[in-house]
């Protein structure tokens, strides 16, 4: 991804879990369980628990960034 960093916002709700996102000036956040969350774009995110949520994102900038995840869990 351009940047190494996802290029659409997302919004949504942490069902299960916890996420933690990082954005391009080095400012971290939790979501966990039960949050409501807003993500611009320019950010990573990991987990170190496991998680579960409901994500809404704009279709036109969700699709590369779909499209770079999906390439990553293909074989060869």
């Amino acid at each position: 991804l351009p940047g190494d960093v996802c290029p659409c916002p997302h919004w949504g709700q942490v069902l299960e879990g916890s996420i933690t996102i990082q954005y391009v000036d080095g400012t971290e956040e939790t979501n966990s369980a039960g949050e409501v969350f807003s993500w611009p774009a320019g950010h990573v995110g990991w987990t170190d628990t496991g998680v579960v949520f409901l994500e809404l994102s704009p279709t036109t900038q969700i699709m590369p960034v779909l499209e770079h995840l999906g390439s990553q869990l293909q074989p060869g």
